[in-house]
C-alpha cells in the first residue's frame, strides 16, 4: 500500500476532521513511513490568500515531550521551512549543522539548545494544491536507520523516501487545504449565525 493510500485509509476512519487532528494523523503516518524521529507541519496563513507566514500546526518528537504549540515563521529564504515554502523545492539535508556555505537558508538550533536535542538529518518539502500554490510545508527530522540496544542510530533519509514524498506532496496539500477551508467555512457560518 502506498503512503498516500495509507493516509487516505487512516483519515477515512476519523470521526474528528478538525485541521489539527488531520495534520496530526498525516504527520504520524509520514514519520512512521520515513522512520523519522521528529517532524512538524506548517500551514500557510491566512488561508486562500497570498500569505507571508507559516503557522506550526503539528509537532511530534519521540525523544522530547512536546506541549501543543502554535508559532509562526516567515515565508522567506532564511529558514529551512521558509525556503521550502518560498521555492516549492524539496530539501534533503544529511546534517543540519553542516550546510553548504552557499546555502541561503540556515538551521535555527534554538530548539536543540533548549531541549538538549540533536537534530541531524532532515527532509523538508512543500505541500502544494492543484494550482501548485504552496499551502504548507513539512519537516521530518532524524531518520532512524536502526536501533542499537534501544538507542536510535541516525542516518540520511534514503532516496526512496524522497521519491515517496515527491509523489504525495500535492495530494497531501490538497487534503490539508480542503480540510482547512471546510473548517474555516464552518467557523464563519457559526460566527454569522451567532451575529
Amino acid at each position: 500500500m502506498s503512503l498516500l493510500d495509507e493516509i487516505v485509509q487512516l483519515l477515512g476512519h476519523q470521526q474528528d476532521f478538525s485541521t489539527d487532528r488531520v495534520l496530526d494523523v498525516i504527520l504520524a503516518k509520514l514519520r512512521r513511513h520515513t522512520m523519522a524521529e521528529a517532524g512538524s507541519i506548517f500551514i500557510a496563513r491566512p488561508a486562500g490568500t497570498d500569505c507571508h507566514e507559516l503557522t506550526a500546526m503539528a509537532l511530534h518528537n519521540d525523544a522530547v515531550p512536546l506541549e501543543p504549540a502554535q508559532f509562526t515563521m516567515p515565508i522567506d529564504l532564511v529558514s529551512i521551512v521558509g525556503y521550502v515554502a518560498s521555492t516549492a523545492e524539496v530539501l534533503e539535508i544529511d546534517d543540519v549543522y553542516d550546510l553548504p556555505l552557499d546555502a541561503p537558508y540556515s538551521f535555527n538550533n534554538a530548539f536543540d539548545q533548549k531541549h538538549g536535542y540533536n537534530t541531524k538529518s532532515m527532509v523538508a518539502f512543500p505541500l502544494l494544491n492543484f494550482q501548485n500554490k504552496v499551502v504548507g510545508a513539512v519537516q521530518l527530522m532524524n531518520h532512524i536507520k536502526e536501533m542499537d540496544d534501544g538507542v536510535p542510530r541516525y542516518g540520511s533519509f534514503p532516496l526512496s523516501t524522497i521519491d515517496d514524498i515527491k509523489s504525495v506532496m500535492t495530494m497531501l496539500g490538497v487534503i490539508v487545504e480542503s480540510v482547512d477551508l471546510r473548517n474555516e467555512i464552518q467557523r464563519l457560518r457559526q460566527e454569522h449565525g451567532a451575529a
